[in-house]
């Protein structure tokens, strides 16, 4: 490890100390809902494990307070899903979605493919039955021409699909519904049923993995407490914010694979170099075993895609990568990174595509990145 002189760091308006993460404190109902949600991302399927050619990442959404009309969550669902929501009192909510295309559609092996799944946490099994019949109904009202497909072993389930390539349920399984949407390269409904038996199977198991928070208990939980959020650059300085502000907070390795662009990669990753806890905010840092641990995940985070391309990095900062990411699909859509690592840190920055001063704004937030994560030592 190559170690600058922190005050030499070229960091513009970038804050360069640690500091307490106000996005964790919990003032309102949907800071408690996002908190929780966060905690069941660790225990929500990936579309991988059930065909790893879904490889590229969408979307990974959390529940806060949901809205038709701005929310992230409520606009992957069927339309009403807001109203349903507070009627029924959601608490809880994770999904996920991911695909083997990417936005300039190069990633066609075998046909267009996709998985969305997805999971609500209700107050009561009475609850998540409503919801799931209701989301349901919604489906088939915006769908003209769907129908029912049974799903193998399932006999509560049934798949809803108008040309059989494309289908989605609402199954209530205990106080939760598990929503699946997947999409298949040609019409086949006894594919799509095995697909959706497979994913509901998956999602089933690690549901009863899942120990819910108890309300009171939710302020105090480690998602929102730990030390570590303190060494991520925060959020609300302009250009870097990639990250997406109701993200913002600490997870484990299994929560935070659904936020990484490669889920399968980042979890073998993860394992290789010990990380226990990742604070994600305007920049993101990893906490591995040891030094070396560390650098082996840089690699691994920085492993180029078939459209990456590397890019200058910081005079000062030996240890940095950097890379260009183009038409990549998912909340960041297409980006510049930068990873560095410190001890057993690795911090992670990027910035928006397109302004003219992407580059001179990303060497800026990484070396600040550095900076804190240096300073929290």
């Amino acid at each position: 490890m190559t170690v600058p002189e922190l005050s030499a760091l070229s960091t513009g308006k970038f804050r360069t100390v640690p500091q307490r993460n106000d996005n964790l404190v919990v003032r309102r109902k949907a800071d408690a809902f996002s908190a929780e949600s966060r905690r069941m991302l660790a225990y929500l399927a990936q579309p991988t494990d059930i065909d790893p050619e879904v490889d590229i990442l969408e979307t990974t959404e959390i529940f806060g307070e949901a809205s038709d009309e701005d929310d992230a969550f409520a606009r992957n669902l069927p339309t009403g899903f807001a109203a349903v929501a507070a009627r029924h009192r959601v608490v809880g909510g994770v999904l996920t979605i991911r695909q083997n295309y990417n936005q300039s559609g190069t990633f066609t092996p075998r046909g267009r493919k996709a998985i969305f799944v997805g999971v609500l946490r209700l107050p009561d099994e009475d609850a998540a039955r409503a919801v799931g019949a209701e989301l349901a109904a919604a489906a088939s009202a915006q769908t003209p021409g769907q129908h029912s497909i049974p799903v193998p072993d399932l006999a509560q389930t049934l798949l809803g699909s108008a040309d059989d390539e494309l289908g989605d349920s609402f199954t209530a399984h205990g106080k939760y519904v598990v929503i699946t949407r997947i999409r298949i390269p040609g019409p086949d409904a006894g594919l799509l049923a095995t697909q959706t038996a497979r994913i509901l199977d998956k999602q089933f198991t690690l549901l009863d993995e899942y120990v819910p928070s108890r309300a009171d208990d939710i302020p105090g939980l480690p998602e929102l407490s730990d030390e570590l959020a303190e060494s991520a650059l925060p959020s609300g300085d302009g250009l870097y914010g990639r990250f997406g502000q109701h993200l913002a907070g600490v997870y484990g390795p299994r929560a935070h694979a659904h936020l990484e662009r490669n889920s399968s990669a980042a979890a073998t990753a993860f394992a290789d170099a010990g990380v226990d806890l990742i604070a994600r905010d305007g920049g993101i840092v990893y906490r591995t075993r040891d030094l070396a641990a560390a650098f082996r995940l840089q690699l691994a985070l920085t492993e180029p895609e078939p459209t990456d391309q590397p890019v200058p990095t910081p005079a000062r900062l030996v240890d940095a990568r950097c890379f260009e990411s183009k038409h990549s699909m998912g909340p960041d859509g297409t980006y510049f990174s930068c990873v560095v690592v410190y001890g057993r840190y690795v911090g992670v920055v990027r910035t928006r595509y397109g302004d003219p001063k992407t580059e001179w704004t990303l060497h800026q937030a990484i070396s600040a990145q550095y900076a804190i994560i240096a300073r929290s030592e």
